[in-house]
């Protein structure tokens, strides 16, 4: 709740850096804890990084 407060005080581009970052985040848990190889976690770390792109 208060991650969600702060992005949204923030303006709108720290905002989208911060998700992003986030993002990447959980899926450096889910390759360290999940198991997965790394191959699938640059694929969708690419994914995300062109949605990200693409939205500005």
């Amino acid at each position: 709740m208060i991650e969600f407060l702060f992005i949204k005080n923030c303006n709108q581009r720290l905002s989208r850096e911060m998700i992003l970052c986030c993002f990447f985040f959980l899926m450096l848990i889910k390759y360290f804890w999940m198991n997965i190889d790394g191959s699938k976690l640059l694929f969708l770390w690419k994914n995300i990084f062109t949605l990200y792109v693409t939205r500005m």
